[in-house]
């Protein structure tokens, strides 16, 4: 995506989640910027283990409807999701 804004892939993450019933089933969502080839399953794993920053760029989301079938969660049909994203220079403290 071409972010436009700071706080612009949280919100494409909400209305991924939103868009459709079946969305509100998917645990994880990573969004990238243009320059990533996101069809590339490696490029896309490349740039997140070098960089993205944990502390400054995952967005957990917690107690959120999930899949009952996923059995990671404690407690059946609600758990966490989290989207990764490398901040825009507004965006960014340092």
């Amino acid at each position: 995506m071409k972010k436009q804004y700071p706080g612009h892939a949280k919100r494409v993450m909400f209305g991924i989640w939103s868009v459709l019933r079946q969305f509100m089933y998917t645990k994880f969502i990573i969004v990238t910027d243009c320059g990533c080839q996101y069809r590339d399953w490696k490029e896309v794993i490349w740039a997140l283990t070098t960089r993205a920053d944990a502390a400054r760029d995952v967005l957990i989301v917690e107690n959120t409807p999930i899949d009952y079938l996923d059995f990671a969660s404690p407690v059946a049909g609600l758990g966490p999701r989290w989207v990764s994203t490398r901040r825009t220079n507004g965006a960014r403290n340092r």
